[in-house]
């Protein structure tokens, strides 16, 4: 007797991904064009980005627990979210392992992992910046330096009036 296994008992791991070959979509809905989840087709080519997710669930239970939200314990269910670079609301618009509809199982199996593009980068940070992607592209700002400035500017970092390393250096 054997056990079949399924992808979704299979999790892809955190970071940039491309489809190698067009995929059809059995649940389509041409109705529905700004939701990337309903296209005919999904084309060879396109750039994902995996990430890792918590349910709020799992949040509330490191609650109880005492943990800083974002603390791996080993009684959390790890989940990712497959999300579409370039989507206008990717948490929104994500797949899941289990989603119900299949599409995570049609989809995962060919989805082939690359280095990281300036186009997955801004996926990662939830940076929808063209002037963002100018800076990277032409050599304005490394990859590096613009995730520090991101997150200086997102989060309001403790300490973000302090010069960086590369800024004392200057001075």
């Amino acid at each position: 007797m054997t056990t079949k296994l399924t992808m979704s008992t299979l999790l892809l791991a955190p970071g940039s991904y491309v489809l190698s070959i067009d995929v059809g979509n059995t649940k389509a809905d041409r109705r529905n064009t700004t939701d990337w989840r309903k296209a005919k087709v999904w084309e060879a080519g396109t750039k994902f980005y995996v990430r890792d997710t918590w349910s709020r669930h799992d949040q509330i239970r490191a609650e109880k627990l005492h943990l800083s939200f974002g603390t791996v314990d080993e009684t959390m269910r790890r989940s990712i979210a497959v999300e579409l670079v370039g989507d206008s609301h990717p948490s929104l618009h994500a797949l899941r392992p289990g989603d119900g509809a299949g599409l995570y199982d049609r989809l995962a199996p060919h989805l082939e992992a690359v280095a990281e593009s300036t186009d997955h980068l801004l996926a990662r940070l939830g940076c929808r910046s063209v002037f963002g992607r100018w800076l990277v592209d032409h050599g304005h700002l490394s990859r590096e330096r613009f995730e520090e400035l991101w997150y200086r500017f997102k989060y309001d970092a403790v300490g973000a009036d302090e010069p960086t390393t590369e800024e004392a250096e200057v001075k």
